[in-house]
Formats: structure tokens, C-alpha cells, sequence
């Protein structure tokens, strides 16, 4: 997609007014996810001037060629580097026993991911291949496209650690959501390793609906995951009980008896991290377990 710049040559700096100024706004979506109507908007207030420049004499564009390896162009390649990058330091060359829940992975970021030699050398990962989805349609049309989800969910997780199972569960969403399952064996006893376990540790990473109108949509989407952590069984593995992590709106919600969870961070004792560097920032929210 070209948006035109006028006189800014750098339009990375103008992406980032933009953002600056849908944050100020409470708008929690990024640059890319607008419509070209409310960039130009945007654009216009941040720069009056470039009116004057459209006035003043007409403008030549130097077209921009859309290249997905390109960390000018496509921000959501910076931030999946940015996220590799963050791991390794925070765990090390070789870390074991960690599992890395991901929401609003797009097909440039998965690319990123796949590619990396850091990523590749530690871990197995739940998702390569985006799953389908059905386009939204007017009342006119007969039937909706299928078509491949444009961002979507996946776990990773440390080569050390066995998966017994690996499910997507979709919801009643008008958004294409769902939850990506893994069973991960667990040994309650020295004398069995994981490899012979038939007693696993659900977890489950997701994103719910989140505007004010879909509130009750993610309200069913996590009664549906406490459904899941609670399963008993589940090919021939016990579920001793499990995790889900992600994108959850409602900071209380789970406390209802119809959901049942805890919060890790405020309703159990925290466990002991690794010590981040003083220049990181704390962007977890929303983890529950049973």
C-alpha cells in the first residue's frame, strides 16, 4: 500500500506522529491497521503544511516497492525481531523448558520467526501455517470466502519438552478468533521421565474480542477456555490442570463461578523470574490459570 508523504522524505518519522497520536487518542491500533481515510486525516493535522505544498504546485512521488524484509516498511518484521532479540537475551543461547505464547502473528513476523537461526535451533512450534477463516459478507451474498487467516495465534516451545497435543479450538466470534491448545507430558515422580508421562499441563494462548459492543463475546470465549483447562482427559492423557495466556479483556472476569480461574500475577504466590535490564518494560497482561 502507497501513502503519499508530500515533502516528507522520511516517512518513517511521520508513522511514528501518527502512532503518537492514536495512542493520545486511546486508539490502541497500529499505523498499518488504519484506512488510508483516517491516515490522510491524520496526516493532515500532524502537517498542515502539506496542504499548502498540494496548493503551491503539484508534487512527484518516488514510488515505494512493498518489500516484507524491509524493517522501514513493514514495522511488524521490527517487532518479531524485537521479540527474538528480547528472548535470547532474557534466556539465554540454549533455554529450556520455555514456552512463548504469540497473538496477532502475521505471515511477514512468521517469516521472521521461521528464518531465525535462534528460534530454529531451540524450539518446536505449534503453527506454520495460518488457519482459514471465512471473509465477512453482506446480507446480499449467498455464501462468505474461505480464505487464510490474516494474523493468527501460535505457541513455542523448547525442543526439550514433549507435546502430546497440539488443537485449535475456534469461537463464536465475529472476528475469526480461536484458542491454539498444547498438552505438554509432565512427571510427577523420578523414577518416570515425560517421555512415558500419560499426565499432561494444558496450555492455551488466544485473543478475545475486546470492544465494548463484543464484551459478552469474550466473556463465552472465556468461559470456553476454562472449559478446556478443566478437560479431564484428553487422548489418553490426564490433565492436571493448565495455563492460557494472551490478549484477555476484563481484568476480573475470571473470578466469576461460571469461569473459575486465578490470575498467576495477583491471586497466587509469583514465581522467580529472570531480573530484566532496567531499560525493559513489563508488557505482560491478561495470563490466567486454573
Amino acid at each position: 500500500m502507497n501513502r503519499p508523504y508530500h515533502s516528507y522524505t522520511d516517512s518513517a518519522h511521520v508513522n511514528r506522529v501518527i502512532a503518537l497520536e492514536l495512542a493520545r487518542r486511546g486508539d490502541a491500533r497500529d499505523v498499518d491497521d488504519i484506512s488510508d481515510m483516517e491516515f490522510n486525516e491524520l496526516y493532515l493535522d500532524a502537517f498542515p503544511e502539506a496542504m499548502l505544498d498540494q496548493e503551491t504546485g503539484p508534487v512527484f512521488l518516488k514510488p515505494e516497492l512493498y518489500d516484507p524484509q524491509s524493517s522501514s516498511w513493514a514495522p511488524s518484521t521490527v517487532r518479531a525481531s524485537a521479540v527474538i532479540a528480547h528472548l535470547q537475551a532474557m534466556f539465554g543461547q540454549q533455554p529450556h523448558n520455555l514456552v512463548v505464547m504469540l497473538q496477532n502473528v502475521s505471515q511477514e513476523s512468521l517469516d521472521v520467526i521461521l528464518k531465525d537461526k535462534w528460534t530454529q535451533h531451540n524450539f518446536a512450534f505449534s503453527d506454520t501455517e495460518p488457519p482459514y477463516e471465512f471473509d465477512k459478507f453482506d446480507d446480499d451474498d449467498e455464501e462468505a470466502d474461505l480464505g487464510l487467516s490474516r494474523d493468527f495465534n501460535m505457541m513455542m516451545i523448547s525442543r526439550n519438552l514433549p507435546i502430546a497435543n497440539c488443537f485449535r479450538v475456534p469461537f463464536v466470534s465475529e472476528t475469526n478468533r480461536d484458542a491454539l491448545v498444547v498438552d505438554v507430558p509432565v512427571s510427577v515422580s523420578e523414577d518416570h521421565g515425560p517421555d512415558v508421562s500419560k499426565q499432561s499441563l494444558r496450555l492455551c494462548t488466544t485473543r478475545f474480542e475486546s470492544s465494548h459492543a463484543e464484551m459478552d463475546l469474550g466473556y463465552d470465549q472465556l468461559a470456553s477456555v476454562s472449559e478446556l483447562l478443566k478437560g479431564e482427559l484428553s487422548q489418553g492423557q490426564k490433565i492436571l490442570g493448565g495455563l492460557v495466556g494472551g490478549d484477555i479483556s476484563g481484568k476480573d472476569v475470571h473470578r466469576d463461578p461460571r469461569i473459575g480461574l486465578k490470575d498467576v500475577w495477583e491471586d497466587e504466590p509469583s514465581s522467580v523470574l529472570p531480573i530484566p535490564k532496567s531499560s525493559w518494560t513489563d508488557t505482560t497482561s491478561g495470563i490466567k490459570i486454573v
